[in-house]
């Protein structure tokens, strides 16, 4: 009995000690929270200060969009006319006040939310941007200005930042036995989840590519807003999705032989995050380290086009079967779309391609001919080769590297007298029909490769729209004016006359026989 005693006093010290000690931690943790808080609160009052100094309608704006990216929470509705990211807006902030601001990070400095996310996009704006693309069938161009041909087929990562809140995947699917091309392309914005499809689109609805957060999206303007402070641009069968933090990438839809694909670009800002990493390397200035699962013996060179026959189907094969494995994306990791009954599985054939081809296997009058068309379209030396490649294995039309348009270039801020709603008027992403069956989502998507009829929708603001393989391209007409002309005469009145009796004819005598021959002259 003494010893159940014993026990029981000792599991009952024990039991308020543990919790003198839990209250303890739960005390001192609100009190670290509620300090932290304060210190947010007090830094975020600052930063709305000096940026409305600036402008006293997009400065507060623009505080309480860094605040939200700091919380992971989405941004407020605009005030403003112009359709800019938190990132752009900051790019219009004079650079006395932009210093001022960073002053306020200094003097500050701890583990405050809101002013590491200040200090991220202030010095982004005066970082430089660097570059990489994913072109044809397809070339890939790291950050650092490597140069390779990636003919794989899957799902695969592009490339993402360390902090995963900037990521870019692409999906390759063959084309004829040996080559493939990108169809599909998936991105993190900042927690919102974009995808574009040039084919296998997700669901029934082939009237526009994007898919936002799994829904599609028929864009009416020119720029939709993105919850958390991203924007996704138009421009024809051009797509520009913009990152809050400054990131962006363009697509291209183009064609080869019945087949729509993506030609990729993507920029980015090394100083605004961690770090990157993916198929684009990890753009620290340097090419030789892009491809960390390779020894020396596999580093890929500038222009791997240029080597000799056995040699460079090697260095292929080394990055279908290795590199390729690296960077293939999982179902669990997947940023993708998918009708019923596929994943990410339904994609992918780590054995393709068979054969592997180099410039080596084409003849010089091939070559001729597609050199002077990759010419003609004004194609720089340094993608020249890339260029014959995919004109002459399979005629895909030249095109130019893209253009990375700054929205901010040229842009002269007015002053607004008070707050403008300026939102996405009405445009919300809608959920599709799925596609049940995979044979009538084929044949829907041949019927919609059909040209169509010229005017499909009627005129509205002067602009035809011409449905052409599941897009809408925008031609202005002129506006006619209707002529005038004078009034038609009003008819005269028809008079109706009483028609007269109806005259009734004798009846005429019936005629006399005449007598034959054989009976003239009888009685």
């Amino acid at each position: 009995m003494a010893y159940l005693l014993y026990n029981l006093i000792g599991f009952k010290a024990h039991f308020l000690k543990t919790n003198y000690l839990l209250a303890l931690s739960l005390i001192i943790g609100l009190s670290s929270f509620a300090q932290r808080s304060s210190e947010e609160s007090n830094s975020l009052a600052s930063i709305t200060q000096e940026l409305s100094k600036w402008d006293n309608v997009r400065g507060p704006w623009l505080a309480k969009s860094i605040e939200a990216l700091s919380n992971n929470e989405r941004i407020p509705e605009r005030t403003f006319p112009e359709n800019f990211t938190p990132h752009q807006m900051m790019r219009m902030v004079p650079a006395d006040s932009r210093s001022r601001l960073l002053d306020i990070y200094r003097k500050n400095k701890s583990s405050d939310r809101v002013l590491i996310q200040l200090h991220n996009i202030v010095n982004s704006v005066g970082c430089e941007t660097v570059r990489g693309r994913s072109y044809g069938d397809p070339h890939l161009v790291s950050y650092d200005g490597a140069r390779y041909s990636f003919q794989t087929v899957g799902e695969f990562v592009l490339t993402k930042s360390d902090d995963s809140q900037m990521e870019v995947q692409t999906r390759q699917k063959p084309q004829k036995q040996d080559f493939s091309l990108n169809t599909a392309v998936a991105m993190n914005v900042s927690g919102d989840r974009v995808c574009i499809y040039a084919s296998d689109y997700p669901d029934s609805d082939y009237s526009t590519p994007v898919r936002v957060n799994g829904q599609a999206l028929r864009m009416t303007r020119r720029t939709y807003f993105l919850k958390n402070g991203g924007t996704i641009r138009k421009d024809n069968n051009k797509y520009t999705v913009h990152w809050p933090t400054g990131e962006s990438v363009n697509t291209e839809v183009r064609r080869s032989g019945n087949m729509d694909f993506l030609n990729v670009g993507v920029s980015i800002i090394p100083c605004s995050r961690l770090g990157y990493y993916g198929l684009m390397g990890n753009a620290n200035g340097s090419e030789f380290d892009d491809y960390t699962s390779f020894d020396v013996t596999h580093r890929i060179p500038n222009n791997p086009f240029g080597d000799q026959g056995y040699v460079s189907k090697e260095r292929q094969a080394s990055l279908a079967r290795q590199f390729a494995e690296e960077y293939r994306i999982t179902q669990f990791n997947s940023l993708f779309d998918y009708r019923p009954g596929t994943s990410t599985e339904t994609y992918t054939d780590p054995s393709f391609p068979r054969v592997f081809h180099d410039m080596n296997d084409l003849n010089q009058r091939t070559i001729s001919r597609s050199r002077k068309n990759c010419e003609q379209q004004g194609i720089s030396s340094r993608d020249m080769q890339g260029c014959i490649y995919d004109n002459a294995y399979l005629s895909i039309e030249p095109t130019s590297e893209p253009l990375f348009i700054e929205p901010t270039d040229d842009v002269e801020l007015r002053p607004v007298g008070k707050p403008m709603v300026n939102d996405n008027q009405g445009t919300r992403p809608f959920i599709a029909k799925p596609v049940l069956d995979r044979k009538d989502a084929e044949l829907k998507k041949e019927s919609s490769n059909k040209p169509q009829p010229e005017t499909i929708k009627p005129i509205e603001n002067n602009k035809l729209y011409y449905p052409i393989n599941g897009r809408e391209e925008v031609k202005e007409v002129p506006v006619v004016k209707p002529v005038s002309r004078p009034p038609a005469p009003k008819p005269r009145p028809v008079i109706l006359k009483p028609s007269p009796r109806p005259v009734v004819p004798s009846p005429r005598p019936k005629p006399v026989p005449k007598q034959s021959k054989l009976t003239k002259g009888r009685g």
